[in-house]
């Protein structure tokens, strides 16, 4: 490892500086000296007529943070740093509001169960529109005969296991008060948005933050679904209800099942996956925008006050964000040079 020390110290040498107090000075004989509290010998210095390789482990004449005269002519400035394109980074950033547009159809979801505006009838219609559609776009994709392989492994057991836990959904918050239900769902989604892997889009593996993110989501949406009132005709509280089982079906479409088809649609590498996303996100938004919007007349809320915040933080996440983040990019400096540690090639290993 080379170390940039050593040519401050032959500076040090050639310009007197001493540390201590030190300084050089010509004695009688014409020949420069040195004096400090310890003066050095010379008879150490090495031959400056031998020759000098950068070879970590050969025995040469000169001490191991040894550098030669163009040390520092290898000196790089921003050269590892890649440019940031503005139209690139705000494509990117469409991945974090549409898991926003998601969060905010899950939530508004509920407030259309709870205020009857939405049955259990007309939420199980959509849940089914969504499976038909993603089955659509598997069958896309990978073609027809996988896609029924997968709905045929995957649907029955997740229905099922929904249809199962009903019960427990339905009265897993009755002994709390609607005020602590609804602010431990808010900080769970809000830990969902910010523990979301956003990157898991572009990669084959999972990390740690989209399990926490996952299990937070589906806290939430528990926490949500056990506030919704018992069936008129139910004859007994552990008796499956029909809107906690499509609220349910609902959360796991969204935030299982969307997430898993945007990363096999985004590993496809369609030509036309810049305008795909786009159109996406303005459904996902335009959806999202629209179920804020129905909710007038529901509570004391300023529905329209939330729908503008909601636009406003699409618009920050969006534009403001990206645009920020290239206009600091161009304050970024970044050195390189001989002195950087060395990078294995992970490729000469396959």
């Amino acid at each position: 490892m080379l170390c940039p020390s050593h040519s401050f110290a032959r500076w040090r040498r050639k310009t007197g500086f001493l540390p201590g107090g030190g300084s050089r000075r010509m004695g009688g004989d014409g020949i420069a000296r040195r004096r400090s509290n310890g003066a050095a010998s010379t008879s150490n210095e090495p031959d400056r007529a031998a020759s000098w390789d950068r070879v970590l482990y050969r025995k040469q004449a000169f001490p191991d943070n040894h550098t030669d005269d163009t040390f520092l002519s290898g000196l790089v400035l921003n050269g590892r740093i890649t440019p940031r394109v503005l139209s690139e980074v705000m494509l990117d950033a469409t991945t974090v509001s549409q898991q926003l547009a998601v969060v905010a159809l899950k939530s508004t979801a509920v407030a259309h169960l709870l205020s009857g505006r939405v049955t259990a009838r007309d939420l199980v219609a959509i849940d089914a529109a969504l499976l038909a559609a993603g089955a659509l776009a598997v069958a896309a994709m990978h073609g027809p005969a996988r896609a029924v392989r997968r709905c045929a492994r995957v649907g029955p057991a997740m229905l099922a296991a929904i249809l199962a836990l009903t019960p427990l959904f339905q009265t897993m918050t009755a002994a709390i008060s609607d005020d602590t239900a609804v602010a431990t769902a808010v900080c769970s989604l809000a830990l969902h948005l910010l523990t979301h892997d956003y990157a898991s889009l572009n990669s084959s593996s999972a990390r740690l933050g989209s399990f926490v993110s996952l299990g937070a989501a589906m806290f939430a949406s528990a926490i949500l679904t056990s506030r919704l009132p018992p069936a008129p005709d139910a004859r007994s509280p552990l008796e499956p209800n029909a809107a906690v089982f499509a609220d349910m079906s609902l959360a796991v479409a969204l935030f299982v099942l969307l997430p898993s088809l945007r990363r096999e649609a985004r590993q496809r590498g369609a030509p036309r996956t810049a305008v795909r996303r786009v159109f996406a996100t303005a459904c996902l938004h335009a959806a999202a925008i629209a179920s804020v919007l129905a909710l007038r007349g529901i509570g004391d809320g300023n529905v329209t006050t939330l729908a503008v915040g909601y636009v406003a933080a699409v618009f920050g996440i969006v534009v403001v964000c990206p645009a920020w983040l290239v206009r600091m990019m161009g304050f970024k400096e970044q050195i390189n040079g001989p002195w950087d540690e060395a990078k294995p090639d992970a490729s000469l290993l396959r």
